[in-house]
């Protein structure tokens, strides 16, 4: 399949279907005019906000393993704004402004293997947000501006999870160091730092 000519860059067909990249073209919301088949969309170093216009594009794309959405200016991540992405297979939001995500923000990523939310101002975590996300191999909170975590927090993700916690200023207690030591995932070797 030839590349389409999309926003004025052109589209790669892999084998794993179509890939556009749109990285650093000042889009302030998420078009809603791409083919609806692609596979890998990068939207990254843009001025994305995640409005609910940018919410109902993505609903477009329901194909999509890949979505990038690095050094935009989303603030938060509401419950249920993935919702139609359920063979997501790595989501990448780091360098933003993220400082809320909801409980239900990835409730039907079953299928996601990489999360990335380093970066974001989030100070803290709700319970549950990450309960969904059986697969998940990598979740990176790196630089994220946390203090501490609920002793709960990653109860729900797979053993053989890494979880890149480095960069925080933690306040760390017995009890959550308890929690980290016995919750089954994998940290990273920088998670003092």
């Amino acid at each position: 399949m030839a590349g389409v000519c999309v926003y004025g860059i052109k589209t790669a067909a892999s084998e794993n279907g179509l890939d556009i990249d749109l990285t650093n073209k000042t889009l302030q919301l998420i078009p809603p005019d791409l083919p609806s088949n692609i596979t890998k969309l990068i939207l990254s170093h843009n001025l994305i906000q995640m409005s609910v216009a940018d919410v109902a594009a993505l609903e477009r794309y329901t194909e999509l393993t890949e979505l990038r959405l690095d050094s935009n200016n989303i603030t938060a991540l509401p419950g249920h704004i993935f919702g139609s992405l359920s063979k997501l297979r790595i989501l990448s939001v780091s360098h933003n402004s993220i400082g809320r995500v909801d409980p239900g923000a990835f409730t039907a990523l079953g299928n996601l293997k990489k999360l990335d939310l380093s970066h974001n101002p989030l100070q803290s975590l709700p319970l549950g947000v990450f309960s969904s996300l059986s697969s998940l191999g990598s979740l990176s909170l790196q630089d994220s501006g946390l203090h501490s975590l609920e002793n709960d927090t990653f109860t729900d993700l797979v053993k053989r999870t890494l979880v890149q916690l480095g960069g925080n200023p933690w306040n760390c207690s017995c009890a959550f160091l308890h929690q980290i030591k016995y919750s089954g995932v994998e940290i990273s070797k920088k998670f003092a730092s």
